[in-house]
């Protein structure tokens, strides 16, 4: 039996039989959207006719790292029995059996920690039965059941007939599809009530049920675009006046111009203290340039989980320790946070996940970033070269984050074989 090795790299694919070899053009597989099936379609007139087929996947970072992408066996110039796909650190990704390239059984999904992460049956090459799909949770670690199908029929260009049920993280149902001959029946729901009925074939939408809380669930968010409104000032304090009879606000976003002032900025600030809604409100969304510090009335909201801040903001005050259940921050910063003064205090944060800070005055990552061992996705800047042109080498703390599910940081900056054996879920941008 012979056996073929492909090593795939950013501009080629080499094909090795015997002492037979053939070139062409593919995508680097390091990329996760690339999906063995595609990938199999694509290139089928490269592999052999029988025998075992290895696929080794090369991506550049600076360095050369290979790993195994994929591997088979072909039989009379079909997938034959068990295929199966690997992550970076060498884990399994998913294996499925074939039979003359159909799928047969269970085609399973693995995380690169081996946990059970997607389940789909096939008989004869089409999906049947009971499948299911797991995500990752927003500010925990682990995964929850994101969708369940129960498929009693499959169609022509991958559509079927059955049930999809959509879960929230918190296991409510969020969205309950009925397929049927191409026909979509969508029943969206909201905190265990059912919201609406929305029916979809091709590019024809209807609502055919509203219920009554929908409206209930909209008043949850409050949203300000100035632009609305020809008296914009006057109409937002008007709002902000009757803030205090808006108990199920869970979400606030305003957004300010420079010629809005700050004493007009200050007294919106007042006005949402004295509501006394602050200490509801889960999300917040504040941008204005003009304005070079996060306003008092954030400081309040102790119940905040997300907050996204986008101004001319020069380092994290002390006060952002009150916000104990803060799990994502977001800002943009012209011309740049602070970094190293910012830190020590976002390290009181212990329910921090997700941390995104773009331009700060550094333009590196600190060494003080490896403390932060609960975050899920990262994104700082870091320039390969300072101010005075010398390299700056990315602070190997980063590698502590075990527990990092995405790092907006170049490829280019990082080690691979640190970053696939200590962050084995994290892909990068």
């Amino acid at each position: 039996m012979k056996t073929v090795v492909i090593i795939i790299s950013f501009f080629s694919v080499f094909i090795a039989v015997g002492q037979k070899s053939q070139t062409l053009t593919d995508s680097a597989l390091f990329d996760t959207f690339v999906k063995y099936d595609d990938w199999f379609e694509k290139n089928r007139e490269q592999l052999p006719l029988n025998g075992k087929c290895v696929v080794i996947s090369k991506e550049q970072y600076g360095k050369t790292y290979k790993f195994k992408w994929l591997e088979g066996k072909m039989k009379n110039g079909f997938r034959d029995s068990t295929w199966v796909g690997y992550h970076e650190n060498g884990a399994k990704k998913c294996e499925v059996n074939f039979i003359n390239s159909k799928k047969e059984g269970k085609e399973i999904f693995y995380s690169a920690r081996g946990i059970v992460l997607r389940e789909n049956n096939y008989t004869n090459g089409r999906k049947t039965g009971r499948c299911w799909k797991k995500q990752k949770r927003s500010y925990a670690a682990g995964y929850y059941l994101f969708s369940e199908e129960m498929i009693t029929d499959t169609l022509a260009d991958k559509k079927w007939n059955g049930w999809e049920i959509v879960f929230f993280e918190n296991g409510d149902t969020a969205h309950c599809y009925l397929h049927k001959n191409g026909t979509d029946i969508n029943r969206e729901f909201v905190e265990g009530r059912l919201e609406r009925v929305v029916y979809k074939h091709e590019k024809e939408y209807k609502v055919l049920y509203n219920a009554p809380t929908l409206k209930w669930y909209q008043k949850k968010r409050l949203s300000i675009d100035f632009d609305w409104y020809k008296d914009k000032k006057q109409k937002l304090l008007d709002i902000l006046d009757s803030l205090q009879y808006m108990k199920n606000i869970r979400e606030l976003s305003l957004s300010f111009q420079e010629s809005d002032g700050e004493a007009y900025i200050s007294l919106v600030n007042q006005k949402i203290i004295k509501s006394g809604i602050t200490k509801q409100l889960k999300r917040i969304g504040f941008t204005s340039f003009l304005y070079k510090k996060i306003p008092d009335f954030i400081f309040e909201c102790d119940s905040l989980n997300e907050l996204f801040l986008e101004m001319n903001l020069a380092e994290i005050p002390a006060e952002i320790i009150k916000l104990k259940n803060l799990g994502m921050l977001d800002i943009i910063s012209y011309p740049g946070v602070q970094l190293g003064k910012s830190m020590p205090r976002l390290l009181q944060l212990k329910k921090l996940a997700h941390l995104s800070i773009s331009r700060t005055v550094e333009n590196c990552v600190p060494p003080s970033i490896g403390a932060f061992t609960n975050l899920w996705t990262l994104n700082l800047d870091h320039e390969k070269k300072g101010l005075d042109g010398k390299v700056v080498p990315l602070t190997k703390e980063i590698y502590k984050l075990k527990n990092l599910h995405f790092l907006g940081l170049p490829a280019s900056l990082l080690d691979p074989a640190l970053l696939f054996k200590n962050m084995p879920d994290c892909g990068h941008m």
